[in-house]
């Protein structure tokens, strides 16, 4: 019975190890890579198009919309859910897609709000500022989600670092 324990833990090692190195090789190829590296590289990316929805300050919450060319036909899309009035920004998305798939981004964003081409130190400063208003009206070290429990703990958690974006 033993035995049969101990083949299998190296059986299982064996995979592991395995996988880890077809990992390792994919992303050194460029293949695969995690959020955060996929951002700085789309980051040193030459800027494409900056975009916020019309209604922003009337409705209260809209997006911010930067795309940057990372390739012949290749795009990265940051959309920043963004509620001016309350939270900053509520939600990010990023995503690298094609010339084809982008527009038809653009196109569903745009039938909820027309949008608006601005510039891009205007986008900066449009999101910073809602973040620095959202944590003088609510408070950096409170957390909007979660369980009771992480309210009622002695110390905040400590807030992640956020990836800074280049515009």
């Amino acid at each position: 019975m033993a035995s049969g324990n101990l083949h299998r833990r190296h059986q299982k090692a064996i995979h592991r190890k395995r996988l880890l190195a077809q990992r390792h090789r994919l992303e050194a190829a460029g293949a695969i890579g995690t959020l955060a590296g996929n951002v700085r590289r789309a980051a040193a990316a030459p800027l494409h198009s900056c975009f916020v929805q019309d209604r922003l300050f009337e409705s209260g919450v809209g997006m911010v919309i930067l795309t940057r060319k990372t390739g012949e036909d290749r795009f990265a899309i940051a959309g920043f859910l963004v509620d001016v009035y309350c939270l900053g920004v509520k939600d990010v998305l990023f995503r690298e897609t094609d010339e084809t798939e982008m527009k038809m981004f653009l196109g569903t964003v745009e039938a909820s709000a027309p949008l608006a081409s601005i510039d891009p130190p205007y986008a900066r400063k449009l999101l910073r500022d809602a973040v620095a208003y959202a944590q003088s009206r609510i408070g950096a070290s409170r957390r909007l989600r979660g369980s009771g429990a992480a309210v009622r703990r002695r110390r905040p958690r400590r807030l992640l670092r956020p990836i800074p974006i280049r515009l």
